[in-house]
């Protein structure tokens, strides 16, 4: 009985060697578990870290659609806006045409006409000659027909004399 005993004794001291170790196991499972649990946590941190970050990404990618919606509707309104513009322009560029256009026919009206206008005062200067000249001729006219007139008056006086002499005799 003894033997058994011992043998027990031996088979609960392995089971307790056994359960001990076991024990030691499962304090490992425990610790590495716990270790994982905290990782798993950080894990979690960091994952819930990355979906805000995402779910802001997110929202920064909503608000730089609507700029760029924006942006594109300016840019079309713009494009509008420079074709009114280039329509404006050429329009524009039609007048200033036209414009040159009439400017160049009545230069060359107002060369025309300053060619007449020299021609006329050309004439105006050789009529203002012809004038001096007639103006000059008439004078001496006019002397010559005073010196012939005071001749004649005196001429006249004088036979008005020899008349009133003749009368007398």
């Amino acid at each position: 009985e003894m033997i058994k005993a011992n043998e027990l004794q031996n088979g609960i001291a392995l089971v307790e060697t056994s359960r001990s170790e076991k024990n030691t196991e499962v304090d490992k499972l425990r610790i590495s578990c716990d270790s994982l649990a905290v990782e798993l946590f950080e894990m979690s941190e960091i994952c819930k870290d990355e979906v805000e970050k995402s779910a802001n990404l997110s929202h920064d990618i909503e608000i730089a659609q609507t700029a760029r919606d924006d942006i594109q509707g300016k840019l079309v309104n713009e494009e509008e806006r420079a074709a009114i513009m280039s329509i404006e322009l050429i329009e524009a560029r039609e007048e200033v045409i036209t414009y040159a256009k009439n400017l160049s026919f009545i230069k060359t009206e107002l060369e025309e006409s300053r060619s007449s206008h020299d021609m006329l005062n050309n004439d105006l200067k050789l009529m203002e000659e012809d004038f001096q000249d007639i103006d000059t001729a008439l004078q001496q006219t006019i002397e010559e027909n005073e010196k012939t007139l005071i001749y004649e008056q005196k001429k006249s006086a004088s036979l008005k004399v020899e008349l009133d002499a003749l009368k007398d005799i």
